[in-house]
């Protein structure tokens, strides 16, 4: 009788400790996810930045990456963001699309 009131303690305890990973695990999923959109939206605005001021001050969008890189200080994780302009004239707005490495 003794071992049974034993053995049913270990059981509660170590299910409530895997309830409780299963918990946190799913909250750190959650809030890596939040960080990754966030991420992504301040690439997107800074990339914008970078091609509008590019045009500002030269009267042209910048026809790559390279080109924000080299010249307006643009810095990102090319190993986690694909990041690509595709400019079809020099006088306008390019169509800009950031990748991310793992997603569909």
């Amino acid at each position: 009788m003794r071992d049974w009131a034993w053995l049913k303690g270990v059981a509660i305890t170590l299910l409530a400790f895997f309830l409780l990973l299963a918990l946190f695990l799913y909250g750190f999923m959650v809030i890596s996810e939040q960080s990754a959109s966030e991420q992504t939206s301040a690439l997107r605005e800074a990339v914008m930045r970078g091609v509008l001021t590019c045009y500002a001050i030269e009267g042209r969008y910048p026809a790559n990456t390279a080109y924000l890189k080299a010249h307006y200080g643009l810095t990102y994780d090319e190993k986690r963001f694909l990041v690509t302009i595709d400019a079809f004239a020099e006088n306008q707005l390019p169509d800009i699309s950031i990748l991310v490495e793992g997603e569909a």
